[in-house]
């Protein structure tokens, strides 16, 4: 109790739902909770990364539930662990003191397999720890690769403000050791002349038009950027830039064909086309429904 009243962001982060309940994020407890959608029944899931026993999670950011496309494993929520949490109210911004406080040795990304029988401990694996200040994440529209951005915000020199990053990993599954790996992804990164606002939470939409060129609908410095997700685009990768008054944080595709955006005190939604209004929704869960797509419209989005 003592600690949370120290803390500067407290509360729950991001929220994934699966199934018949909602994993939370809890970014202020350190913490991943379950909420059992129907009862309203919450409980701890997971609080710590079992290598290092007894301690606990810098402060759980952003999820994205992981389906093997080609079935050979169960479930996994896949979550960022920046240190967020860890900054107090005796100096209120992010700076490198902040990695010092952190009991895992480093901010990370993490898989949590899901379909576990309950009575052991769910199994947690370290997913990717090469970035600074991982914060969201999404999956490809085929399952295949995982999306990763980095919020830059000064805590050092190779992390000043203005600057986005997002990064991508072939993920795949070993059968050996019954878990799921990372492979080495390449950085893209965008220099903005705007210090508010990062690289925070975003989504992969899909391009009706080149399917196989995914597109980063994301909050950046000074606003909402759409960016070009191709594993080879590493330098200028942003293809528009919308100016919000406020620093955005993160977004969601509804099925009513908007685009929310959460930002400081506000909260903001956009229209999609008419005609894609439906299919930006559906196309988030169907690779062929966006390969249908290209065949029978030519347009950009």
């Amino acid at each position: 109790e003592e600690y949370t009243r120290q803390q500067v962001e407290p509360g729950p982060n991001g929220l994934v739902l699966y199934e018949d309940e909602m994993l939370i994020l809890q970014h202020g407890g350190r913490s991943v909770s379950r909420l059992d959608m129907g009862f309203g029944l919450m409980i701890n899931y997971v609080s710590g990364f079992p290598d290092r026993l007894g301690c606990k999670f810098n402060s759980p950011n952003d999820g994205v539930v992981y389906r093997d496309p080609e079935n050979n494993t169960g479930d996994y929520l896949l979550f960022t662990d920046p240190p967020y949490g860890l900054i107090n109210l005796s100096h209120p911004v992010d700076h490198a003191d902040v990695d010092a406080r952190s009991e895992t040795n480093g901010s990370y990304v993490y898989a949590v397999k899901l379909d576990h029988d309950g009575v052991e401990e769910p199994k947690v694996t370290r997913l990717v720890g090469e970035t600074m200040r991982p914060n969201g994440i999404d999956m490809s529209i085929d399952g295949r690769y995982m999306f990763l951005s980095e919020c830059c915000q000064g805590h050092n020199a190779s992390c000043g403000r203005g600057f986005a990053r997002w990064h991508s990993y072939h993920i795949n599954y070993n059968h050996t050791e019954d878990k799921i790996i990372a492979g080495n992804g390449p950085m893209t990164e965008q220099r903005f002349d705007y210090t508010t606002g990062c690289a925070d939470g975003f989504k992969v939409v899909p391009n009706f038009r080149f399917p196989e060129a995914p597109l980063l609908l994301a909050t950046c410095p000074g606003g909402l950027c759409l960016v070009d997700g191709r594993r080879h685009k590493v330098t200028e990768p942003l293809l528009s830039h919308l100016l919000l008054p406020k620093k955005a944080s993160n977004v969601a595709v509804s099925r009513d064909g908007y685009l929310y955006i959460t930002g400081e005190k506000a909260l903001w939604r956009l229209r999609f086309k008419k005609k894609y209004r439906k299919l930006m929704y559906e196309g988030r869960y169907s690779y062929t429904k966006v390969q249908q797509t290209h065949a029978s419209q030519k347009d950009d989005l």
